[in-house]
């Protein structure tokens, strides 16, 4: 279980409640190795945006996320685990066609699709 200390202790309970805004990309090979070392643990994945996933956090619905950015919360505990570049398309006239870079800070209040 090496690979997801950075992320959190697994509890005594038998489930685990995963809450991701990038995506399951992140989450699936840290749940896939977590079903290997405990196979008896049950768990469960939602997508959702960022506010709402460490709404679930602090509401005690969730317990590990993966979001975007770390939070800047003293109720939570955040270590930032992964950097990864990904593509963004747009219409050549959308105001980020031209940029060089875009960080997700800059999308939040953007409607997208992701895959």
């Amino acid at each position: 279980m090496s690979d997801c200390s950075a992320l959190g202790r697994v509890s005594s309970r038998s489930g685990l409640e995963w809450r991701a805004f990038a995506g399951p990309i992140l989450a699936l090979p840290i749940l896939s190795r977590l079903k290997v070392d405990r196979p008896k643990l049950s768990f469960s994945l939602a997508v959702d945006n960022s506010a709402r996933v460490i709404d679930q956090i602090l509401d005690y619905r969730a317990d590990v996320a993966i979001t975007a950015q770390t939070p800047d919360d003293p109720r939570l505990y955040g270590v930032h685990f992964l950097s990864m570049r990904i593509g963004l398309c747009v219409p050549v006239g959308h105001p980020l066609a031209e940029r060089e870079g875009v960080k997700m800070r800059e999308l939040e209040d953007m409607s997208f699709v992701m895959r």
